[in-house]
């Protein structure tokens, strides 16, 4: 992909069709072997150091790491992709953010020219610069690290560089966005956010705008104090925007009932990020959680208002048996899972076969862990299967 990437950029083609007979020439029904021979003379060393990160996969050791990141930047100073390597494996913030700051550093000097593009309208997203993928990469990991030792400022900031940088967000990095800005109590900003992907059905935009509402509608009210020991204790909150905020609550909690559940159960936020999820479903929800619970529990209020609305709409009933039905069984197989190194598989939920095989995988997993622990297999509760 670099190296076609690179020859496209070396073009000056006056129409898509132009680039597409290019790529059909050069390319299409070719060898690899062939295509890299023809590129042979002066080495890249983006591509060599390039070649040595492909090395490391998610086992290899944090030593292996190191050494085979040294060995790409020794190749190519300038490699992002090594600078990111380095700072996942540090045990220490300061040695993270240092890595992280460098790697966008080499990255923004390398695409210097392609950032231009984008900012003058000639490009309409970096994100499209195959070779400018890592510098966008070391761009939210160093705003995910902000947030993390809450910087918000500086978190903002590069989440926002981000979003001018790749307007169509293939990051999803508005989701970390917006939790900072409810924190920040910069509702302004936040709607305008909202605004911006106005049809975005996700969980966290969602569940997002309905707490941007309610927040705003605390707002118009500043002398306000709920009354906890009340069925309702918002009711007497005097704002229009309270209307508006409950209606975009029950929207969230009919697509994505198990959101309300997840954000409000602190042992959801202590699962490991999924790689994959299908939209609408429980692992989706999880996500949500993990990436806006923080704006839902630091501020006082949101919790309990939405502990309180959520058992109080028309269609509460069916929301909460598919709770109450899925809940604590899949936070427990989550957690499971990720202590026993496992995932949920990447096929087609519909595959019978592929489920059935998954799941045996996952019971044999079990079984050997309990013996290794000397429980024997006659100890306590049979775990159900799902």
């Amino acid at each position: 992909m670099e190296l076609v990437g690179k020859e496209l950029q070396a073009q000056n083609f006056e129409s898509k069709e132009e680039a597409n007979a290019f790529l059909n020439e050069h390319f299409l029904n070719r060898p690899m072997g062939e295509i890299l021979a023809e590129h042979e003379g002066e080495p890249d060393p983006h591509f060599e150091a390039l070649d040595i990160l492909a090395r490391i996969d998610p086992g290899t050791p944090n030593a292996i790491v190191r050494k085979r990141a040294d060995e790409a930047l020794a190749v190519d100073p300038l490699c992002s992709e090594a600078w990111i390597h380095r700072a996942r494996i540090e045990t220490s913030r300061k040695a993270c953010q240092r890595h992280l700051e460098r790697a966008v550093e080499v990255g923004r000097e390398k695409v210097a020219e392609e950032i231009a593009e984008v900012e003058q309208g000639r490009c309409p997203s970096l994100w499209m610069v195959p070779r400018a993928r890592s510098f966008m990469q070391a761009l939210h990991e160093l705003a995910e690290h902000f947030q993390s030792i809450a910087e918000l400022g500086k978190s903002r900031a590069l989440y926002e560089e981000i979003l001018r940088l790749n307007p169509n967000d293939n990051q999803g990095v508005r989701y970390e966005l917006l939790s900072v800005l409810v924190i920040m109590n910069d509702l302004e900003a936040a709607e305008a956010l909202l605004d911006d992907y106005p049809d975005d059905p996700s969980c966290a935009w969602l569940y997002g705008r309905a707490l941007v509402e309610f927040s705003l509608a605390l707002g118009d009210d500043p002398d306000f104090a709920p009354r906890p020991k009340t069925a309702r204790p918002f009711d007497h909150l005097k704002s229009p925007r309270l209307a508006t905020a409950r209606t975009a609550l029950a929207k969230a909690v009919a697509e994505h009932p198990w959101g309300a559940a997840f954000l409000l159960d602190p042992i959801a936020t202590l699962i490991q990020p999924l790689s994959t999820y299908r939209a609408f479903s429980p692992e989706e929800a999880l996500e949500c959680a993990r990436v806006a619970s923080d704006a839902w529990t630091v501020p006082l209020f949101p919790a309990l208002w939405l502990a309180s609305e959520f058992f109080d709409f028309a269609d509460r009933r069916a929301a909460v048996r598919r709770i109450k039905k899925e809940h604590a069984d899949f936070l427990e197989l989550l957690a499971l899972l990720d202590e026993l190194g496992l995932s949920f598989p990447e096929e087609d939920d519909e595959d019978a076969a592929a489920e059935a095989a998954f799941l045996k995988a996952a019971s044999d997993k079990v079984t050997a862990r309990l013996l290794a622990l000397g429980g024997g297999a006659g100890r306590g509760k049979k775990r159900r299967r799902r």
